[in-house]
């Protein structure tokens, strides 16, 4: 708390020295009661204070008191929050990234490969048509006019490689 007594001895009025010296002590205990460590409470009295002497060097504050500790209860929640969303992008960074078992992968692998066996079955356009759709996103008029075909082909061609997918899978 040492270094906001040189904020209100160089404040520019009595008054403002004065808010100080009459609300200091007992919003720092509020504060500390409410923080982990001095260090925070010291800082987040410092932004009270500052903008509460800016916010009294523009217009008359009725009521000092509540204002200031209006002002450290959203500072307060404001420390939490940026701790609680600091602390869960240091979770992003820390946690590894998924490791699959060897198991599980030769699995993913060979269903891949059966999947795109079955593709090569189907006549071109189609396996074409099903690969737009599913793996690039195309709508049914995408894909017709990249392949030079009728929405409603497109229509068929996905239902029948559908089908195939089906029939093999189950």
């Amino acid at each position: 708390m040492k270094i906001y007594i040189t904020l209100a001895e160089n404040s520019s009025s009595t008054e403002e020295s004065q808010l100080y010296h009459q609300y200091a002590p007992n919003l720092y205990r509020y504060i500390l009661a409410r923080t982990p460590d001095t260090d925070i409470a010291d800082e987040i009295l410092h932004d009270v204070f500052v903008h509460t002497i800016e916010t009294f060097r523009c217009q008359t504050l009725r009521f000092p008191k509540a204002y200031m500790y209006t002002l450290a209860q959203r500072n307060i929640v404001n420390f939490y929050r940026r701790r609680k969303i600091e602390a869960h992008y240091q979770n992003l960074l820390i946690e590894p990234e998924q490791v699959w078992h060897l198991e599980t992968q030769l699995v993913v692998e060979e269903q891949l490969f059966l999947i795109s066996e079955q593709l090569g079955k189907l006549p071109e356009k189609m396996e074409r048509a099903y690969l737009l759709a599913q793996l690039e996103g195309m709508s049914y008029r995408q894909i017709g006019l990249e392949l030079n075909v009728s929405s409603n082909s497109i229509k068929y061609y996905l239902q029948t490689a559908r089908k195939a997918l089906e029939k093999e899978f189950n």
